[in-house]
């Protein structure tokens, strides 16, 4: 189902502050489109960078993300947080993906968790969305890939039972306008700094959504690989907090781990 771009650029150049849109078909990444956005003079503070394809989409710990293309949701929303009045939290990946999770509970019915910290999975562990936040010099930028209409045979054979999509869940096509009509505005209402969005409002939200707490998983700390269990997260910096084996606690960033 394909989207409606130019009644997503409407809707954007009608928010406050307005907002830009970038479309292409297909691409090396979103969040390049986004950087070249903002080096252009007198380009707006606010800027969605949509495409249909990319070739060198990105994780966590630069994992690829991979999309059979042309069915799904590939965006990087990016701005320029002191134009905006915006203050940069680290907190921002945990909040993005509740709003995401919860925008598509309430205009689908889809139920999806948030795993520390940046997937949206289903109960049983498959992934349908990833989230990766990016602090660059002069802007922020949220990307975000969406598993929508694609179908299990579309994703390589090492994916399949890691991954799922929207449609697997909802039992059919998502109206991919529509899913970018509800996600975007939630996104644009958490930069605003409106009540009921701020990173405060949001972190508290976290854990009633969240995957993975209090079950024990291999994770590589420090360089080496050990059994941990994950606890809660730190509600004023978002660091997910582990019990070790030997019963302390440690406090991971993102970047201090990668899960095995």
């Amino acid at each position: 189902m394909g989207v409606d771009w130019e009644r997503l650029r409407r809707v954007l150049g009608q928010n406050t502050p307005p907002a830009d849109l970038i479309y292409t078909e297909r691409c090396k990444s979103t969040n390049d489109l986004v950087r070249q956005h903002f080096s252009e003079p007198g380009s707006l503070n606010i800027i969605l960078a949509c495409t249909d394809y990319q070739e060198h989409g990105r994780g966590v710990h630069g994992h690829s993300w991979s999309s059979p293309g042309s069915s799904d949701a590939l965006f990087t929303l990016g701005f320029r947080p002191d134009a905006l009045g915006y203050t940069v939290d680290p907190r921002l990946p945990l909040c993005a993906g509740v709003l995401i999770q919860r925008t598509i509970r309430i205009a689908f019915g889809i139920v999806l968790r948030c795993k520390w910290p940046n997937d949206l999975v289903t109960n049983d562990g498959r992934k349908a969305g990833g989230i990766l936040v990016l602090n660059n010099a002069g802007y922020v930028a949220i990307g975000v890939g969406l598993n929508v209409n694609s179908l299990p045979v579309d994703y390589p054979e090492d994916l399949r039972g890691k991954v799922i999509t929207l449609r697997e869940i909802f039992g059919h096509e998502i109206d991919r306008t529509l899913l970018y009509l509800v996600i975007i505005p939630e996104l644009l209402k958490h930069i605003a700094g409106t009540p009921g969005y701020t990173c405060d409002d949001l972190i508290n939200l976290w854990s009633d959504c969240a995957k993975g707490l209090g079950y024990p998983m291999k994770m590589v700390v420090d360089s080496k690989t050990e059994v941990v269990t994950p606890a809660r997260i730190n509600r004023l910096t978002g660091e997910l907090i582990v019990i070790r084996q030997d019963g302390d606690e440690l406090a991971l960033s993102s970047a201090d781990y990668i899960e095995t």
